[in-house]
């Protein structure tokens, strides 16, 4: 189901009240030091200069959020608020304090309508979802919940799915970065090396339930629930 107009605070909140989420971790970072993929490999926490774990509500205000992660954050690094950007790691809190992680990808595949098509069904089968536009490719969010053994597990089948196609839709480099680091992160803001703020155009797996007097669209999922609870691992299974 297409869409281009939810704001990335509404569908961020869509997440969180579907899985009980109560705290989570943002990351202040330098995309421009992540580009470099073999000093990532190496030196994978070099390129996060300030991580914080926050009440899931701040996501309701990217903006303010991304003020208060990012303020003085480089400046061992030498690094000013214009290098860095704010991201979202997979790493959450549940309303019971249980740690947990949020299922995330990031493609490596030029942004087109063909590999958009394509992206959607490579991600129907993880259940209900979230596509955005991150301005030369495309970032997933899953609606979902996982513990860190079944977040590795999926993340690494879902990318061994991915290599077998002949043209490859996943960026490996980030999920070999991810798998390295313990948890996932993708980009919320923009600056100068990542100009575009990722959009969402995609919600996999909802049909729209009522447009509201400034035509916003909301959504309801068309499966039975989301992929919510870790004790139930999510698959793929193409």
């Amino acid at each position: 189901m297409k869409i281009c107009n939810l704001p990335l605070e509404e569908m961020l909140a869509m997440i969180v009240a579907d899985n009980d989420i109560a705290r989570v971790t943002v990351v202040a970072y330098c995309p421009g030091i992540g580009a470099d993929k073999d000093y990532s490999k190496k030196h994978p926490e070099q390129d996060i200069v300030r991580t914080l774990e926050v009440d899931a509500s701040e996501l309701g205000d990217i903006e303010a959020l991304k003020n208060k992660c990012l303020a003085g954050a480089g400046e061992r690094a030498g690094l000013t608020e214009a290098d860095l950007v704010l991201g979202l790691t997979s790493k959450v809190r549940l309303g019971s304090a249980e740690p947990a992680h949020l299922f995330l990808l990031d493609f490596g595949c030029r942004a087109c309508e063909g590999n958009l098509t394509a992206a959607v069904s490579f991600v129907e089968p993880l259940g209900a979802g979230f596509i955005l536009e991150s301005g030369r490719s495309y970032h997933y969010y899953l609606n979902g919940v996982f513990s860190t053994g079944q977040w590795r597990d999926l993340l690494g089948r879902v990318a061994a799915e991915d290599s077998l196609k002949s043209s490859r839709l996943l960026d490996h480099d980030w999920v070999g970065l991810q798998l390295s680091r313990g948890y996932s992160v993708l980009r919320l803001t923009a600056n100068e090396h990542k100009p575009h703020l990722p959009r969402i155009v995609e919600a996999v797996g909802y049909q729209p339930v009522s447009v509201g007097p400034n035509q916003m669209r909301l959504f309801d999922s068309s499966v039975d629930a989301p992929t919510r609870r870790i004790e139930r691992a999510g698959g793929y299974n193409h």
